[in-house]
């Protein structure tokens, strides 16, 4: 990315540091299907195989919600990835996003089809990217 003092790289671990640290306005955070997102525990930062983070506590508009959550920048890594048909990604209950997706853009599914709600946190972000890169 072109940042104000030149190219810099910001990775996937780098928004995977910012959930686990909650480093954005989560008072403020939303759904991108516009329900109410409260995050009671980001979850376990699995450095391993399968999905980023494990075991968090949610709530969507209310409903209490525990699972995983997987984070990428675009809502298409999801099925780049492969997770669409790996069922180690089967408890993934929140896709957090640093870019919002596009209108016409496919919300990210489950192999079992469910869909998966997401949150874009670049909206939300306390400092620019190239600071937390």
């Amino acid at each position: 990315m072109q940042g104000l003092y030149g190219p810099f790289t910001l990775t996937e671990r780098v928004l995977q540091r910012i959930w686990a640290e909650q480093d954005f306005a989560a008072e403020r955070a939303t759904l991108t299907d516009g329900r109410a997102l409260r995050v009671d525990a980001p979850g376990r930062w699995n450095l391993l195989g399968g999905p980023d983070f494990l075991g968090a506590r949610l709530r969507l508009d209310a409903r209490a919600v525990d699972g995983d959550v997987e984070v990428h920048f675009r809502v298409r890594d999801w099925r780049a990835h492969g997770h669409a048909a790996n069922p180690a990604f089967g408890g993934v209950v929140l896709h957090v996003l640093l870019h919002p997706p596009d209108p016409e853009e496919a919300p990210a599914r489950r192999a079992d089809g469910a869909t998966i709600p997401s949150v874009a946190l670049l909206p939300l972000l306390h400092r620019d990217l190239e600071e937390y890169a």
